[in-house]
């Protein structure tokens, strides 16, 4: 097994943001699995850009709600292999789900723990914080991490991935 790091990616507030912009495009798309009405979402292949340049470092893994629908529905809009990897948290409609109450941590941590093993990785998500940065240190058997906190108002930056790549870099120099 490949001790790449992986690079854990969320879509809502990450390649979705919640503000509108020039630089995004609007598709509605409606995820497998999903009973709601169809979803506005905003893509930028900037995006996958950005994203495709960090595979010189890590291996892409989706880490969204979207699970396996992003592969399908988010993927090409933005240029990414449709083959990614995807850590289950349980289908759609998860996404604001927030918070776990009991520890203060993204609902998502305890998935993206199991999943990852021991393996270094960093995560591109707007609902990690400290609280799971303090989470994930005190979990046994995981490996080397960075949590990047986006901010959901505008999206994945330019500087958010210059800080996983200086993050991965310094794992190399180890």
């Amino acid at each position: 097994m490949s001790r790449r790091p992986l690079l854990l990616i969320d879509v809502d507030g990450v390649l979705n943001p919640l503000l509108g912009a020039e630089a995004f495009d609007l598709h509605v798309l409606v995820p497998a699995g999903w009973t709601g009405p169809p979803l506005h979402v905003q893509l930028s292949p900037r995006h996958g850009e950005w994203l495709l340049a960090l595979t010189d470092l890590f291996d892409l893994v989706w880490a969204t709600t979207w699970e396996d629908s992003a592969n399908v529905l988010i993927a090409p809009r933005i240029g990414l292999p449709g083959d990614l990897p995807v850590v289950p948290f349980g289908g759609p409609g998860l996404g604001g789900a927030g918070l776990d109450h009991e520890w203060g941590i993204s609902f998502k941590s305890p998935a993206v723990a199991r999943w990852v093993g021991d393996r270094p990785f960093a995560w591109l998500d707007d609902t990690v914080s400290e609280a799971d940065v303090r989470w994930f240190g005190r979990r046994p058997g995981i490996g080397p991490f960075h949590l990047q906190s986006i901010n959901p108002l505008v999206g994945l930056t330019a500087e958010d991935c210059a800080a996983v790549r200086a993050w991965a870099m310094a794992l190399e120099v180890r």
